[in-house]
């Protein structure tokens, strides 16, 4: 994928036209209210995003110290995007939106109040940095939908070389990280190159701020819960196994970090389910262990094993059903017994009585049936039931 070499908001008004803003305006409310001007033209129908985008260049080139108004061209460049007549430019419209943000952000001292400014009609309303509309989200699925389809990669969007020098952990790179989770946990279907490249670089900047009580430790939460929700949305997928054991490394850090998580970010039975998923993917993934080690430690809940005896108890009710004689079952008592015999000596009773039972039930309800024998009768309950496990 190609590099974005930065952006050009300077040279894209150059190229349409002279900027509308010689300098920025004053007292700071009029400059703020010439940014809310040129976002009530965007949102109207037919804008012209040409002028409109050049006319937010250039008021934010001249107000670059100015929040509200990188903010104000964030949101213009965002809403041109949907208009873009071609891939690059929309890629250059959503990558200059999400420029303005950053530049929104280092000129935010955090805490600037909201400002009066005039909408539709002369009606007052405010107009705030961090205040709703929060167009992060907006920002970044667009810049990453575009990234796909073109084929180009923004800086920040690159996978980590290694050696790479990175730069410092900062106030936004857990709250960057949260969206690009989140954009991706609802996409799970969907493979998001650029937001995972996103996530795995910022896990990377901000690893040596992981403690305890950080924000940061989060996002290996994050990345955790994305990996198992593509898992789940597409199970087949090659790459199953690297991403659940990549997940499982990132919840098992987590642990180390705060031994006593239990949070939304990251849960106890969400690493549980984790592990069990992993599990069941080198249980399906391995040949069915042979007869001879049905009761050793691990196998007997191993789902193969399960169905392998059932497929034993169904040869043999095959032969007794249709004889029906006298409630004798010889053949498939004769296997049960067997079973049980080896399940005394196995030293794993609990275990191979639960596999023994699960089997019977599922040959006796049909789930765990071959084709041959589906239209037969049940074995009597009382041939196979006696094994049901205590309840605890």
């Amino acid at each position: 994928m190609k590099h974005i070499l930065g952006t050009a908001a300077v040279a894209l008004a150059a190229a349409i036209g002279a900027p509308a803003f010689a300098e920025c305006p004053a007292p700071e409310s009029a400059a703020v209210q010439a940014g809310v001007n040129i976002v009530l033209a965007a949102e109207a129908q037919n804008a012209d995003f040409n002028v409109l985008t050049a006319r937010a260049a250039a008021l934010a080139k001249e107000c670059s110290k100015n929040a509200y108004v990188q903010k104000a061209a964030a949101l213009v460049f965002n809403k041109a995007f949907n208009a873009s007549k071609n891939g690059a430019e929309a890629l250059s419209r959503a990558d200059l939106a999400w420029s303005y943000l950053l530049a929104m952000r280092a000129a935010s001292n955090g805490n600037e109040p909201p400002v009066l400014v005039m909408i539709n009609n002369n009606q007052p309303s405010e107009f705030g940095v961090y205040q709703e509309p929060d167009p992060k989200e907006s920002i970044l699925g667009n810049l990453f939908s575009i990234e796909m389809a073109t084929g180009a990669l923004a800086s920040q969007h690159l996978p980590v070389k290694a050696g790479e020098k990175l730069r410092a952990c900062g106030m936004y790179d857990y709250g960057d990280a949260s969206t690009a989770s989140h954009i991706m946990q609802n996409n799970a279907a969907v493979d998001i190159p650029p937001a995972l490249n996103m996530l795995d670089r910022l896990i990377a900047i901000c690893t040596p701020k992981m403690s305890k009580t950080s924000s940061e430790r989060y996002m290996l939460g994050m990345r955790a819960r994305v990996a198992v929700k593509r898992v789940k949305a597409k199970p087949d997928r090659p790459d199953a196994m690297a991403l659940l054991q990549q997940a499982q490394a990132d919840s098992k850090a987590f642990a180390t970090l705060d031994p006593d998580y239990d949070l939304v970010y990251w849960s106890k039975s969400d690493a549980e389910e984790l592990d069990a998923l992993i599990l069941k993917r080198k249980q399906d993934a391995a040949p069915t262990p042979a007869e001879a080690d049905w009761f050793k430690p691990g196998n007997p809940e191993n789902p193969k094993v399960v169905a392998a005896i059932a497929a034993k108890l169904d040869a043999a009710w095959k032969i007794d059903e249709p004889l029906w004689t006298g409630g004798k079952f010889e053949t498939y008592r004769k296997v049960m017994g067997e079973l049980q015999d080896r399940m005394y000596k196995s030293n794993n009773l609990p275990a191979a009585r639960a596999a023994i039972y699960a089997a019977a039930k599922g040959q006796s309800d049909g789930s765990l049936r071959s084709a041959e024998t589906k239209g037969l009768r049940a074995p009597p309950d009382f041939l196979w039931n006696f094994l049901k496990p205590a309840a605890n």
